[in-house]
Parts: C-alpha cells; sequence; structure tokens
C-alpha cells in the first residue's frame, strides 16, 4: 500500500500514513462519521497493508463487522459480543506457554541491548562519535 493513496472498499476509504515517526493506516466511512488506526506494530497493520485485490470482499466484510459492533447501542448485543471475545480469550490462553523468568529477563536484556545498538549505529550514520567504552 502506498503512502497517501486512498484506497476505497464499498463505503470504507483506507490511507496509510506517518505521523509522529510511526506509520500508520486508518481506515474510516466514506462519509467520515467512524474511524479506526492502526500502527505498523499491530497485525491489522500488516493485513491491511498486504492485502491485494483478492482480499477486497473479505476486508469488506470484517470492516462491516467492526462497524456494526461499534455503532449497535443494544445491551444483549454487546454482552453476546464480550462472552464470544471471553471465550476466544480464553483460547488463546490456554494454548499459552509460560516462559521462565530467567529466560525472560534474558530476552528482553538482549533486546535492550540490541536497541541501544541500533541507537548508536543510527548515531554514526548521522555523522556522531560512537561512545567511547
Amino acid at each position: 500500500m502506498d503512502y497517501g493513496k486512498e484506497i476505497r472498499i464499498h463505503n470504507f476509504v483506507i490511507l496509510k500514513h506517518r505521523a509522529g515517526g510511526a506509520s500508520f493506516v486508518k481506515v474510516r466511512t466514506f462519509a467520515g462519521d467512524w474511524s479506526v488506526s492502526y500502527r505498523e506494530d499491530s497485525v491489522m497493520y500488516l493485513l491491511l497493508d498486504k492485502a491485494d485485490e483478492s482480499a477486497r470482499d473479505g476486508i469488506r466484510d470484517m470492516l462491516v463487522g467492526m462497524y456494526g459492533a461499534c455503532n449497535t447501542v443494544d445491551g444483549e448485543f454487546t454482552k453476546e459480543l464480550f462472552d464470544s471475545l471471553n471465550r476466544f480469550y480464553g483460547r488463546l490462553q490456554a494454548g499459552k506457554v509460560d516462559v521462565p523468568e530467567e529466560e525472560d529477563a534474558k530476552a528482553l536484556d538482549d533486546a535492550r541491548r540490541m536497541q541501544e545498538m541500533r541507537e548508536e549505529i543510527s548515531r554514526c550514520g548521522e555523522g556522531g562519535e560512537p561512545p567511547a567504552r
């Protein structure tokens, strides 16, 4: 999906854009009365960004469902929706594997060191000097 190019799928308009140093995909109704945005670290961003022409009907159906869920003011419907979500998250939780604390701490430390290296490389690429060790 190209930045700044709107794609219309039935009543919805999809736009990929940048804001505050991040990339987003925004979906809105054609009339502009409803919208949702997904940041680049979201699975929905990836789905919408990489979708091709053959996925349009499925995307339309998904967006109609989201729009309907957001705009239906009915207590019974809302309760059934949340009950369904709770069952879904329960299935996800049942398949979850617990990571030992030591392994989790090591992964976080590795990620922190990788981020520090990225920042150092970025500073060097901008003409900065790497910090003395």
